[in-house]
């Protein structure tokens, strides 16, 4: 059984990486020879040039510059976004295949290998998907903005249902799938102040379920991730955190919820309103919480609460899109959840996400990224979270099935 197991996993890995092939080589014969996508793509890959071939930190100023000549063909003048490397060294293991390729096949591979990665969590995460959502899920601006952009944010997400896949809902899990989620949860540190939210939903999760792999693989890949991080740059830690003091001094902080306070109300009411919406979300969070851990059902609801308040406390509102990612998986366990009742309204809300976005984004485009359209999601995940929890509550908390 055990030998049968493992083929069957051989032969999945073997359909994905040769579907991450093709899809690479018509990437690139169609779109990235073509086309000059993958600006943020362009950080990494050049991070991880300067990494593992030169030897050189990819923190350093000289780096820097390139990834800037890159994006804007010149250095990048003090105001503008300085586009560098901020993550920490193992997040660019991921990079290597792409170290020695041409930029051009390098993006080519990174969209493959993002499109190929994500459609697969989710077919594996939830075996019972609507077509209609596999068909349509590449419109999902936060996808299809990672996918342009070359944003590590689909990769985390794609990470996060992956986990939920191998120990969400009463699911029974292995050791072995345990063990693999906690890694995935570790790797997913790359990015805390996108992820941290969600990492305390599954390690709860898994103190509750008594699902110990999960901290072995958390703690035992954090560790190994560290080490590695020190061997391939001994001292990145105050390389890092010098470079992350200098993020927050050209970066413009302006969390979503003073945004929307500011447009509902003048100075200086707005920091009165700007108050009451934090203190919404955090109730909404509170509440979320004890109903989930009275009763697991809830947990889209929570994740999805979890995924607002991380978004509107986010200091940086100028590059919020991709990370909205969050949203997908609470909506994806909504979807496919037997519990509810609905039909109809299921692939409503579903295109009212794609579609909000979409529209607010062409409206207000005006050669930048309009700060509307960062502020839409989030909104209508409120009014969704708002609509489930007050109709489809009762249908949750008597379904007694599983996902």
């Amino acid at each position: 059984m055990k030998l049968f197991k493992i083929k069957k996993i051989g032969l999945w890995l073997g359909l994905f990486c040769l579907a991450v092939c093709l899809l690479t080589i018509f990437m690139y014969y169609f779109v990235t020879s073509r086309y000059g996508i993958g600006a943020d793509f362009s950080t990494f890959w050049n991070a991880g040039r300067a990494l593992f071939i030169e030897h050189i930190s990819p923190y350093d100023s000289l780096i820097s510059e390139r990834i800037q000549t890159d994006l804007y063909g010149r250095p990048a003048i003090p105001g503008e976004d300085q586009v560098r490397f901020a993550y920490p060294p193992f997040s660019l293991i991921i990079i290597l295949p792409t170290v020695l390729m041409s930029f051009a096949w390098a993006d080519a591979y990174w969209m493959a290998f993002n499109f190929i990665a994500l459609f697969a969590a989710v077919i594996f995460a939830f075996r019972t998907v609507p077509r209609w959502v596999l068909l349509s899920m590449v419109f999902f601006l936060p996808i299809s903005r990672s996918l342009i952009l070359g944003q590590y944010a689909l990769l985390l997400g794609t990470c996060l249902i992956l986990v939920y896949g191998l120990i969400g809902r009463e699911r029974p899990a292995s050791r072995f799938q345990q063990f693999l989620a906690g890694m995935l949860l570790a790797w997913c540190l790359m990015k805390p102040q996108l992820t941290v939210l969600f990492l305390a939903f599954f390690l709860i999760h898994a103190f509750r379920q008594r699902y110990w792999f999960v901290y072995f693989g958390f703690v035992g890949a954090g560790l190994a991730l560290g080490l590695l991080s020190f061997w391939l740059l001994p001292g990145w830690v105050a390389q890092w955190h010098a470079l992350l003091t200098d993020y927050v001094g050209y970066v413009p902080i302006q969390p979503l919820y003073q945004v929307y306070a500011s447009g509902m109300v003048p100075i200086p009411w707005d920091n009165w309103v700007g108050a009451g919406i934090l203190l919404l979300a955090v109730a909404a969070v509170v509440w979320m919480s004890w109903k989930w851990w009275r009763d697991p059902k809830f947990d889209a609801l929570l994740l999805m609460s979890l995924a607002i308040f991380g978004q509107i406390i986010s200091p940086n509102p100028k590059s919020m899109i991709s990370d909205q990612i969050l949203f997908l998986l609470p909506l994806l366990i909504w979807i496919v959840d037997r519990a509810s009742r609905f039909r109809w309204e299921k692939p409503f809300w579903w295109f009212l996400f794609i579609l909000s976005a979409w529209i607010t984004f062409i409206i207000f485009f005006n050669g930048q990224e309009p700060l509307q359209a960062e502020a839409t999601l989030p909104l209508v995940s409120s009014a969704w979270l708002i609509w489930v929890y007050l109709i489809d509550t009762k249908v949750l908390s008597q379904y007694k099935g599983g996902t």
